[in-house]
């Protein structure tokens, strides 16, 4: 499973109820990610911060009656950047030319990689998303899959293109704000370094 999640950005485990997922996962995929981090540290390379959060561990809202409302998909995203957020180390470093995005997936995992970091996005009990309503899994996928693609979501994409147009021709760079500069836009447009297990 280490192996499997460290070659694929994505990976599923699934198995029956009862069988020790989340446990192969607790005790067994992340004590080898530690040591794993040692090693990358030694070699001044990104280290992995696991992030876990279980869907059916995210509060639901209640109503007068006392029934339970399923939480819709905004508050969904929110409750797992609240999981990620408990992370301080990623957020030193801010992205160039793109201001702080609090609901993105993709400007949160961009900014783990600005801080040296890998996020393992672990997201347990996963099957708990069908009891959500068609409309909020919707949304709440939706924000998901910018973690799956290669470019920048389209409204973040449009203020970097605004930020970034003719700044090397507004003023006289140096060679180094130059080098800066190209490394800046080349590392914004790289693919995503992110690995995510369900």
């Amino acid at each position: 499973l280490f192996t499997r999640v460290m070659l694929n950005n994505t990976m599923v485990l699934h198995g029956e109820s009862g069988t020790g997922k989340s446990s192969l996962v607790q005790a067994g995929l992340i004590p080898l990610l530690e040591k794993h981090n040692a090693v990358l540290l030694s070699q001044n390379k990104p280290q992995f911060i696991p992030v876990t959060v279980r869907l059916d561990y995210i509060s639901k809202k209640s109503n007068e009656d006392g029934n339970k409302e399923i939480v819709d998909g905004d508050i969904l995203v929110s409750q797992i950047m609240n999981g990620i957020n408990e992370f301080k180390e990623f957020k030193a470093k801010e992205l160039p030319y793109i201001d702080g995005k609090a609901d993105s997936f993709w400007y949160t995992a961009k900014l783990f990689e600005r801080n040296n970091h890998t996020l393992l996005l672990i997201l347990d009990q996963f099957e708990e998303l069908q009891g959500y309503s068609y409309k909020d899994s919707l949304a709440f996928t939706k924000k998901l899959s910018e973690l799956f693609v290669s470019l920048m979501p389209e409204s973040i994409y449009a203020e970097y293109e605004e930020k970034t147009s003719g700044l090397i021709n507004e003023v006289e760079m140096s060679d180094d704000a130059k080098k800066e500069y190209n490394q800046n836009i080349k590392f914004l447009e790289q693919r995503l370094n992110v690995r995510i297990l369900f």
